[in-house]
């Protein structure tokens, strides 16, 4: 079975599976696959012990191996209290789409190239276009930046929402009621 037979099966058993990507350096992902579109697929995170920590969006071709959890974290999973994971409203048929759906329900998005070297951008999406997706980055000390940062749309492989990281900064940060998005296309 190839890696997209594996994604599907998972997610129709509610299979716990770590995802490698490429290049290496690429961090992997545990959870569970809660959605999968043509060209992006979302997992329902989970931390080392099987607790669940938010979404990670990915691109399908990045993908370089898909293998099923047999540790005990697959069994600690179903007695938290998100079982069974659910899909928040995405879109995944597009990089800028994605990004624009999973802004609409999460306050704070982090974002991570392909060329970045595993670093990720955090902040809130104020304008999507189909080549660029315009954030204000927040700093890790719960501080803004002064301006927005644009982003090609093109390098963004993985697309993070919701995790214990991005609600604590979120709760520290500035709430800025200045910063309205306009998330055009």
């Amino acid at each position: 079975m190839g890696n997209k037979g594996r994604l599907r099966k998972s997610l129709g058993d509610l299979r716990m599976v770590r995802i490698a990507f490429e290049p290496k350096r690429i961090s992997p992902a545990d959870g569970y696959v809660v959605a999968l579109g043509d060209d992006w697929g979302l997992l329902a995170a989970t931390l080392d012990g099987g607790y669940f920590d938010g979404y990670r969006a990915f691109r399908l071709s990045d993908v370089r191996h898909v293998r099923w959890d047999t540790s005990f974290e697959s069994r600690f999973a179903p007695t938290q209290p998100e079982w069974p994971p659910v899909s928040p409203d995405v879109d995944l048929s597009s990089t800028s789409r994605v990004i624009e759906s999973l802004a609409a329900s999460f306050p704070l998005v982090s974002v991570e190239h392909r060329d970045g070297h595993g670093m990720r951008w955090i902040g809130r999406a104020l304008q999507l276009k189909r080549k660029r997706v315009v954030l204000h980055e927040v700093r890790p000390d719960g501080t803004w930046y002064d301006e927005p940062h644009r982003h090609s749309i093109r390098p963004i492989f993985s697309v993070e929402v919701g995790t214990h990281y991005l609600v604590a900064l979120n709760e520290v940060c500035d709430p800025r009621p200045d910063m309205q998005p306009d998330l055009v296309r």
